[in-house]
């Protein structure tokens, strides 16, 4: 909770013109760059327990492999998410008393980092999974949950190339012999000087963050990753921090961008 706080507070800052001296701005005034891109709606399945549900939730280092345990729960107590198997990502949903399945909800790894829950003023619940973690990568996966008035529930994932793809190709990238700049927009971020020559343009989608701030706003943060000459790894020079939309037929929007060392 503590990083997410850093997150949102420096994403806030830069949003709002008064973040890193190393952000700047160039050249005439533009209109405001977006991209969007439709997110596959996926369907909850009913689901009735041979157990009652536990109650309190289980830390994630000692929750089981294919017993049911709860993982995480909003602040509130109105949604809780359990696991189910965690080989086939399996959990159960439940949402003001409605239960419901999901396949594909990978959240455990080494990090043991807890899935997150929060109910948005919108009516949509979002779930915060950490997905992936090793070497140069952090990446967390966000679920928006819809639900209609019978209480059915469908689940929209961001799509990662929606940042991957779309959103790195509005990314530009100047190297010189061991220093550059990548820009976005009329954003340029001027990069320090490295070790080996910088080569190749902007990589995103090995360091995903998101955060909440007022009014339910989600905020997502990106690392930004450069090729270096004769290195496998890449090198990370900054952060892309951008506001995450979202309307109702599911469509995701990535919008008021920063660039911060």
């Amino acid at each position: 909770m503590k990083r997410l706080a850093c997150l949102l507070l420096a994403a806030m800052l830069l949003l709002s013109g008064c973040g890193s001296s190393s952000a700047a701005t160039s050249g005439e005034d533009r209109e405001p760059l977006s991209v969007s891109m439709e997110a596959a709606p996926v369907m909850g399945r009913s689901y009735v327990p041979q157990v009652p549900l536990p109650e309190a939730v289980t830390p994630m280092d000692q929750g089981g492999e294919t017993n049911i345990w709860k993982a995480a729960e909003t602040t509130d107590g109105q949604a809780a998410l359990y696991n189910l198997d965690s080989g086939t990502g399996a959990v159960l949903l439940e949402w003001d008393g409605t239960l419901v399945m999901f396949d594909g909800w990978h959240f455990r790894t080494p990090q043991s980092v807890p899935p997150r829950m929060e109910l948005l003023p919108q009516g949509v619940l979002m779930v915060d999974l950490y997905t992936g973690s090793g070497t140069g990568v952090s990446v967390e996966e966000l679920h928006l949950i819809v639900k209609d008035e019978h209480g059915a529930m469908t689940d929209y994932v961001l799509p990662p190339s929606l940042y991957q793809d779309r959103l790195a190709a509005l990314m530009t990238a100047e190297t010189g012999k061991r220093s550059g700049s990548v820009s976005i927009g009329n954003l340029t971020l001027h990069l320090p000087e490295q070790e080996a020559k910088l080569t190749g343009g902007p990589c995103l989608g090995n360091i995903v963050r998101y955060g909440t701030g007022s009014g339910g706003t989600v905020y997502l943060s990106l690392g930004i990753g450069m090729e270096l000459k004769d290195r496998a790894d890449p090198v990370y020079v900054g952060e892309v921090l951008c506001q995450v939309g979202f309307d109702n037929a599911g469509v995701y929007t990535l919008s008021g961008f920063a660039l911060r060392e």
